[in-house]
């Protein structure tokens, strides 16, 4: 049993959490500040707590514009935004 479950395990998929932090300054190109939290496979229960307290934290601390992506693989599934965060990735972006 314990074969089985480490051979699927092996194709599950990974997960992250990717925190971005706009920092918006006039006259100047915004800055963006990522942090990324990485899970092992198969860690979705782990990379969902550690999203919701993420939003959470964000909700309550009303940080600068941010946005949080949880990814299922390469592929984000679920995002939240705090702030004007589209209009903000339209304006120029500091390299």
């Amino acid at each position: 049993m314990k074969f089985l479950s480490k051979l699927l395990k092996a194709f599950k998929p990974k997960y992250s959490v990717e925190f971005r932090i706009y920092q918006v300054v006039p006259g100047r190109p915004v800055t963006i500040s990522k942090r990324v939290e990485l899970f092992g496979r198969g860690e979705n229960d782990k990379a969902l707590d550690y999203y919701r307290k993420a939003v959470a934290a964000t909700k309550e601390n009303k940080v600068a514009p941010v946005e949080i992506v949880i990814k299922k693989g390469k592929k984000p599934f679920k995002g939240y935004k705090y702030g004007p965060v589209d209009e903000i990735k339209s304006m120029k972006l500091a390299a």
